[in-house]
């Protein structure tokens, strides 16, 4: 081989190596870092406020018919933090819903997104993409597309 046979190999390679990018934006770091949002009525007198009732589960908001409930080891890590956090403004946690002097509920709203990719007869159909989901052949010959499917969940805490 010739070294310029070798030079344009090494710059498909470096472009192949380029062009080797996730699809999708990672949502794999999502849980470690929370973005916090508090809304609350400037008149309020939060000095009238001393109990609190917060139940020992998070209200899921989805697609759910029925109601569902967030009750895992991640959802108790959660709403105990809550809880220290209001210990340490002041406020007493309370079993008792009717005396509690305000309530608080956690809700999870959920989105799950589905994905399903096959095969388009042009190439140009899938720009501006990276890769398509069809299978047209490798050294073995020519196979058919095969589907990808794939999903992902992405949600607010309220």
């Amino acid at each position: 081989m010739t070294v310029k046979k070798l030079r344009y190999l090494a710059y498909a390679l470096v472009a192949v190596a380029f062009c080797a990018c996730q699809k999708e934006p990672s949502t794999s770091g999502l849980h470690k870092d929370y973005l916090v949002y508090t809304a609350y009525d400037t008149e309020a007198d939060f000095g009238a406020v001393d109990t609190y009732y917060l139940p020992d589960s998070i209200l899921l908001i989805g697609g759910a018919d029925k109601t569902e409930y967030w009750k895992d080891g991640n959802a108790l890590e959660i709403v105990n933090t809550v809880a220290s956090r209001m210990n340490a403004a002041g406020y007493t946690r309370t079993e008792d819903k009717d005396a509690a002097s305000v309530g608080l509920q956690l809700s999870y709203v959920q989105k799950v997104t589905y994905f399903v990719g096959y095969d388009y007869p042009y190439w140009w159909w899938y720009y501006p993409y990276y890769w398509t989901p069809g299978y047209w052949g490798d050294w073995l010959g020519w196979h058919y597309p095969y589907r990808v499917y794939y999903g992902y969940t992405a949600g607010s805490l309220l």
